[in-house]
């Protein structure tokens, strides 16, 4: 709907593009100390609610199930939720590494999404 008004109004000097990297998402998570609510790229969202049907993933299984096309921006989502300190936890996804051949395991211990 928004996008036929804008189309109409504006199409002759101006697109309509959707910025990935600029979207968020808020996600209710359960932490040992009490629930807390995430927010955080819309990437990251998609990857950690992967982690509710499955208990490890591989890097080539994540990025089949996301049909992401951008590896180093899947490199970056990965590397974001394998260290820093959220919600009193060290990282949300535990792993050495964060490029191909590689496992990604949820940090059972912090996190239930």
């Amino acid at each position: 709907m928004f996008k036929d008004f804008y189309s109409k109004h504006y199409s002759s000097y101006r697109q309509l593009v959707w910025q990935h990297s600029m979207s968020t998402a808020m996600l209710r998570a359960n932490f040992p100390k009490g629930a807390k609510e995430l927010s955080v790229s819309l990437l990251q969202a998609l990857v950690l609610l992967l982690f509710n049907d499955a208990d490890e993933l591989s890097y080539e299984a994540i990025k089949e199930q996301l049909g992401v096309k951008n590896e180093r921006e899947l490199q970056r989502t990965l590397l974001s939720l394998s260290v820093g300190k959220v919600g009193g936890c060290k990282a949300l996804v535990l792993c050495v590494m964060y490029a191909a051949g590689h496992t990604y395991l949820p940090n059972k211990t912090c996190l239930t999404v």
